[in-house]
């Protein structure tokens, strides 16, 4: 599936931060590329899992630890920064794809979920410890000794978009020859696809030129009401997993109107969501239990589909048949007045034929000719 989004960090680091902050990390551990675990130690163990483009959620499937002699030189070089201290910190920064996560000694772990993806430990000044990747840009460097700087980003924090902001944004988009949608992302960090879902609910063509918007008074209103009411659909709590054929698609936190025919199974929490999808992706050995809750996962979300074409033929049948009732309504209503009046012999006109008479029920079976 897609990398995560902003708007997905937001509501990630919503659902963990009670969760996480209070607890001493008790262990680090390198899963495998780009991949990691942190187990929090408190009332509760709880173990984080990080996939630094796709996910930071709380995991039910711990892996299989490695042995003592085995640990990477990474993993055993964060272990010396966090094992023992107490997380007091754990938030998304200026809403971008950073989550910034403070320990109770000063060191803070810098989670980069862009491009290539990162993991930054620095100490309380920001000086940078160490770092996954060692990378040198034309505004910062992200190499042991340097200040960790925070990438550059043009684009408003949700909770700061107000109408004041978006009329100011929406004046410049105006006057931009790009396509629409790339206009937008300089403004709004909503990422590609909730960013083209506000869009297509006002009716306008994401790659359409930026420019073009002016002349549609009406679809321009629709667009800056969407733009400022995203904070609020963070909260919604719909959170979908997309299908294809029985095999996860792609994932939202919202409605997503491309989506709309397709396959879906719902979750409580965008967390659970992200670790049921990636389990078999991220793991290679997996033992008996978790298998069998790969298996439960998977026969829920056939039955799921299953249930959903069920009722879609239900539908299509009911549909019909309320069709031929509204088509031959007075004959029906004929037959029913005879039956209201307790006559012995009913009305029968046209197509529509009276089959049984159930008195205790006070109910009739009719049939309509096709």
């Amino acid at each position: 599936m897609r990398n995560i989004s902003a708007p997905e960090i937001f509501v990630l680091v919503s659902e963990l931060k009670e969760k996480v902050v209070g607890k001493r990390v008790k262990n680090f551990y390198e899963i495998q590329k780009d991949s990691f675990e942190m187990v929090l130690e408190g009332s509760e163990h709880t173990t984080i899992y990080i996939n630094l483009l796709r996910a930071i959620c709380e995991t039910k499937f711990r892996e299989k630890q490695e042995k003592s002699n085995s640990a990477t030189n990474f993993a055993l070089s964060i272990r010396k920064f966090v094992n023992g201290a107490m997380i007091v910190r754990f938030a998304q920064h200026n809403g971008d794809r950073i989550v910034e996560i403070e320990m109770s000694n000063g060191t803070k772990l810098m989670i980069e979920m862009f491009p290539e993806g990162n993991l930054i430990v620095t100490n309380e000044n920001y000086v940078i410890q160490d770092a996954y990747r060692k990378e040198e840009f034309k505004d910062r460097k992200i190499i042991p000794n340097q200040i960790y700087k925070f990438p550059k980003n043009s684009a408003l924090p949700f909770g700061e978009i107000d109408e004041e902001h978006v009329d100011a944004a929406m004046r410049e988009v105006e006057k931009s020859s790009t396509k629409l949608i790339v206009a937008l992302a300089k403004y709004f960090n909503f990422g590609p696809m909730y960013l083209e879902n506000v869009i297509l609910h006002a009716n306008l063509n994401p790659n359409a030129p930026a420019s073009e918007i002016k002349n549609d008074e009406h679809a321009l209103h629709a667009l800056e009401s969407g733009i400022e009411h995203f904070s609020g659909l963070l909260k919604s709590k719909e959170f979908v997993l997309y299908l294809k054929d029985g095999v996860p698609f792609d994932f939202s936190i919202m409605p997503i109107k491309k989506y709309a025919e397709l396959e879906y199974q719902h979750f409580d929490s965008l967390g659970s969501l992200l670790d049921n999808a990636y389990v078999e992706e991220r793991s290679k050995t997996i033992d008996k239990a978790k298998e069998r809750k790969i298996n439960e996962l998977k026969s829920s979300v056939e039955k799921q589909v299953l249930l959903q074409k069920e009722m879609h033929e239900k539908s299509l049948k009911y549909r019909e048949a309320g069709k031929k009732i509204f088509e031959h309504m007075h004959d029906v209503n004929l037959i029913i007045e005879s039956m209201k009046k307790g006559k012995e012999t009913v009305n029968e006109s046209g197509k529509v034929k009276l089959k049984s008479i159930d008195k205790k029920n006070k109910t009739i079976k009719i049939e309509i000719e096709d």
